[in-house]
């Protein structure tokens, strides 16, 4: 369609990352200045493969996010024992400790500390 010198048109994208078509309204218009054409393309929305109607969007996924339940009244709690504490479990849930003990014996603790250290 020519429209005062722009020509508009509908373009067909698909996002290669995700598989999705999106549908584009595509206004071109000749610049003098540096005797090339130029074009802006904005959104209409995502094209649906089953019937290929193209379904209006904003492109950032809103509606999406809008509609997930927000739970204001969850308890919470938050326990610090420090990062002492922290490595030394690690070190016996993973075995470390049981190790270096068969490894070096009464050396483990001192190991341990220097490693946490």
């Amino acid at each position: 369609m020519i429209n005062g010198g722009i020509y508009t048109t509908i373009v067909y994208k698909k996002d290669m990352r995700s598989g999705i078509t999106y549908a584009y309204d595509s206004k071109s218009h000749w610049d003098k200045e540096k005797q090339q054409s130029r074009s802006t393309q904005h959104l209409i929305g995502r094209v649906d493969p089953a019937t290929g109607e193209i379904v209006p969007t904003d492109g950032r996924n809103r509606t999406a996010k809008a509609k997930q339940p927000v739970k204001p009244n969850q308890d919470f709690s938050h326990k610090y024992y420090g990062a002492t504490y922290l490595l030394t479990q690690l070190a016996v849930k993973t075995g470390l400790a049981q190790d270096l003990q068969a490894c070096f014996g009464n050396l483990t603790d001192m190991i341990l500390s220097i490693a946490e250290y």
